[in-house]
């Protein structure tokens, strides 16, 4: 087991599907696009203590300690945006998503600090099981968020993997009108009455609903690959 303490953390997969069949040019423009709304939605919610490593075809995300508790937040900011920009492109994701204890140890090769417990390896498999275009969370995200977002979770259903099979719920982020109410939201709780007027932002990042089907609909996702 990992030694350190124990801190609260919400861990996010983030694959770009097929990205690498792409050619080196392709690669490049969706690489600065996934990066340009990562590094937008650490800042617009402080994200000081959150931990980003690129993995080649998307990011592993850690917010550990007070950031856990913007996980959803997190998604609901970065994940319209990256939708909306990689449509053009041709380019779908898929996300899975986690939350637990972990431990924070050193990278000896980066010196980074990195998780590696169990919550980021579920968050790998949830990520591993979701279609194209789908975010999956797990039982413990439902449990901790649902209460302030159930709007945002489908149903619960399970989704196997190579070697297993796994509880989950997707997730859908906000569309257009009400993400700025939520931006607006935000703001007023959040930030500084100097910083409440950059609400007209959010008409500048131009978000665009992940649906993800449900028992009672399916919607197609932009840009998703078959």
């Amino acid at each position: 087991m990992a030694g350190g303490t124990l801190t609260p953390a919400g861990l996010i997969c983030v694959d770009m599907v097929r990205h690498s069949r792409r050619d080196l040019a392709d690669r490049d423009r969706i690489q600065r696009v996934l990066d340009s709304a990562i590094r937008f939605a650490r800042d617009f919610l402080s994200l000081v203590d959150a931990h980003f490593k690129d993995t080649g075809d998307g990011y592993f995300i850690v917010l550990p300690g007070v950031c856990s508790g913007r996980t959803l937040d997190f998604l609901h900011v970065a994940i319209p945006a990256l939708v909306e920009e990689l449509e053009p492109l041709g380019q779908s994701l898929r996300v899975g998503v986690d939350f637990g204890l972990v431990h924070l140890a050193p990278n000896d090769v980066s010196g980074t600090e990195e998780c590696f417990d169990e919550p980021g390896i579920r968050a790998a498999r949830l990520e591993a099981a979701a279609k194209p275009g789908e975010i999956l969370c797990s039982e413990a995200v439902h449990q901790v968020f649902a209460p302030r977002y159930a709007d945002s979770f489908g149903t619960r259903r399970m989704r196997r993997t190579k070697d297993r099979t796994l509880a989950a719920f997707p997730l859908r982020t906000y569309r257009r009108a009400d993400f700025r109410k939520f931006v607006a939201d935000y703001l007023i709780d959040h930030a500084p009455i100097d910083r409440r007027d950059s609400v007209d932002h959010a008409d500048s990042v131009r978000p665009r609903a992940l649906v993800v089907e449900d028992d009672k609909k399916h919607s197609s996702v932009p840009g998703a690959v078959k």
